[in-house]
């Protein structure tokens, strides 16, 4: 299994943060949200810290940039510990 070789319980320190976000409000977001959060659950069942990861759904939200930019301040809060 690829997941398990990446060792990501004894990687720890190394992995990086990260942001899933996904809208829910046209068909292509309603895929990828449920692939997005199977992506999430398969890297922690697979030993990545579930701290490291932020989500964000938005049912109201499509693909596309505008709604990318409502949500960019907070994401780089999470992935840059800008909230210190």
């Amino acid at each position: 299994n690829y997941f398990d070789k990446l060792n990501f319980k004894e990687n720890k320190d190394k992995l990086p943060k990260l942001h899933i976000y996904c809208g829910s409000n046209d068909p292509l977001e309603k895929q990828l949200e449920v692939a997005s959060r199977k992506m999430k659950e398969v890297l922690v069942k697979h030993g990545y810290d579930e701290s490291l990861i932020y989500e964000t759904y938005d049912v109201d939200k499509v693909h596309n940039e505008e709604a990318w930019r409502l949500i960019l301040l907070d994401s780089f809060n999470f992935l840059l510990d800008l909230n210190k």
